[in-house]
């Protein structure tokens, strides 16, 4: 008799990464994937949100590089915060998409052009959060 399944998204440990949180909503799971450099920052880290609401649906909502060498991830208590820790730093995120895109749409304005989309979103289909 099996208990426990493994959701197809987590069959490959690598998908989720080395470093692993749950929100203490058990919501969210936040993983780190690697560190990397990219464009924009030197020492970087890529992380990867993902809804465990439903453990036979589970979803990565997003993927965002963080500007520091990771130490350690966490929630606050109500889990409406993620603090990321590295670099001796303390980065304070929003892990609901929904709310961070409404936040940034506001701070913005514009929707991005499509030749801004390309420019930074490269291979991907046009699909800015922001709409006029």
């Amino acid at each position: 008799m099996t208990l426990f399944s493994t959701p197809a998204a987590f069959e490959d440990a690598e998908s989720f990464g080395r470093s692993r949180t749950f929100s203490p909503d058990s919501r969210l799971l936040v993983a780190q994937s690697g560190e990397r450099r990219s464009r924009w920052f030197d020492n970087a880290s890529q992380l990867q949100l993902w809804d465990v609401t439903d453990p036979a649906r589970v979803a990565e909502v997003a993927a965002p590089t963080v500007p520091v060498n990771l130490a350690s991830v966490g929630f606050d208590p109500d889990s409406s915060t993620l603090y990321v820790a590295g670099d001796r730093q303390l980065l304070l995120l929003d892990p609901n998409m929904d709310s961070l895109t409404r936040r940034l749409c506001e701070a913005v304005g514009d929707a991005l052009s499509l030749e801004q989309w390309r420019q930074y979103f490269p291979g991907t289909r046009y699909d800015p959060p922001c709409q006029r």
